[in-house]
């Protein structure tokens, strides 16, 4: 009865349903162990990025910001992330070349003065 199964399923109805029971308490049990490692990992990774903050020895440290997306737990989810972490670095190289063309170029018009 630990396993989610009624007294009447249990005694009078089909005996293949203690197999189905157990299963999915197997299931019920996995699911709560993924969640239960999930926040761990959340709560370790709040620590890690607040860390910096309690060295005494180095006052000039900040720390890191919150993560902006949760953790990926599909194959689905670690392709989207790291396509997005892609184009950020592309964009964000892309905005640094155009800054140092456009110094460049102001460098180059002010000696032509």
């Amino acid at each position: 009865m630990s396993i989610g199964m009624s007294h009447e399923d249990f005694w009078y109805s089909d005996p293949h349903l203690v197999k189905y029971y157990r299963d999915a308490e197997i299931f019920r049990q996995q699911r709560q162990n993924a969640q239960a490692h999930l926040q761990g990992a959340y709560i370790y990774d709040l620590l890690m990025r607040v860390a910096p903050i309690f060295n005494p020895f180095n006052s000039k440290v900040e720390p890191q910001p919150y993560r902006e997306n949760p953790f990926p737990t599909t194959k689905e989810e670690v392709e989207i992330y790291q396509k997005r972490e892609e184009e950020r670095r592309y964009n964000e190289m892309r905005e640094r070349m155009i800054n140092d063309f456009e110094r460049f170029n102001q460098q180059k018009s002010n000696e032509r003065k």
